[in-house]
């Protein structure tokens, strides 16, 4: 009898290990198509699962030396959704919760925003500081997806929700989810601040006026960039900052003086039931 030891891929290589060994010797290695990265492997699913995983042996890939199926009992929790049309504005800015969508684990949110300067440089994004917590449960934003923007004439083709009064939508996703409880659950949505992509390089005339601003609050900063075999690099470096400053708030600071963030925070809190 044997045993099949894959791992995430597409075509992954794997051995075939005989239950009494440790390990196997090369010339058993095989191809496995890996179930979670095929799709088309999803037999149904309903009410339950099923995985089917063929196995290879190169050079041939048309015919499996062997086929597993896997029959998987699972329930399926349809999502929750919400539209609670919360605004928050911050700093001068509007911010909208939209929409809102939760399953036990995952929790996907709309958000709408006006946008601190507008033209085709105005590619103002949510920082992944941005969290969600349920419930005290707190998960960092995990996806980031652009579904409106008014500078750019951009529309996702599913979205027929008006862009009146709003400069850009975004979907976020978050690995929390309301954790199949039948009551209600408190939600809440931080966004710290908004923010354009960063230069590769800053020019020394402008680290030299925003460290004029800076100095007032006790800061000084330089860039750096230079090449290597790997490739280049650059960064912000910290010269000087006041006592309980960390060195992201820092750098966060340098790119808000040169007009690269704009700082909220926009909080939403509500409660949902599953």
């Amino acid at each position: 009898m044997y045993r099949v030891a894959p791992s995430p891929g597409f075509w992954t290589s794997v051995p075939i290990i005989p239950e009494w060994a440790d390990s196997a010797p090369p010339a058993t290695t095989v191809w496995v198509a890996a179930a979670a990265a095929v799709p088309a492997m999803i037999a149904k699913l309903r009410d339950n699962l099923g995985v089917d995983v063929p196995v290879m042996v190169p050079p041939e890939t048309h015919t499996p030396l062997a086929n597993f199926h896997f029959d998987l009992d699972l329930p399926v929790y349809p999502e929750t959704g919400v539209e609670p049309g919360l605004v928050v504005t911050a700093n001068e800015i509007k911010m909208g919760l939209i929409r809102l969508e939760m399953t036990p684990s995952y929790s996907v949110v709309k958000l709408c925003y006006e946008k601190p300067t507008h033209g085709m440089d105005s590619d103002w994004g949510i920082p992944y500081g941005t969290a969600l917590w349920v419930d005290g449960v707190e998960a960092p934003m995990a996806g980031y997806s652009l579904v409106n923007d008014a500078d750019y004439g951009l529309k996702h083709p599913d979205n027929t929700d008006s862009m009146e009064g709003w400069g850009r939508c975004v979907k976020l996703d978050f690995a929390v989810g309301h954790h199949g409880q039948n009551t209600p659950v408190n939600v809440r949505l931080e966004v710290p601040a908004l923010e354009k992509s960063w230069p590769e390089v800053v020019p020394d005339d402008q680290v030299a006026k925003a460290n004029q601003v800076l100095a007032e609050q006790g800061i000084q900063v330089s860039f750096e960039w230079g090449q290597g075999d790997g490739g280049g690099w650059s960064g912000v470096k910290v010269l000087q900052k006041p006592e309980g400053m960390s060195d992201l708030q820092v750098v966060n600071r340098f790119y808000e003086v040169l007009g690269y963030s704009h700082t909220g925070p926009w909080e939403f809190e509500l409660s949902i039931q599953p």
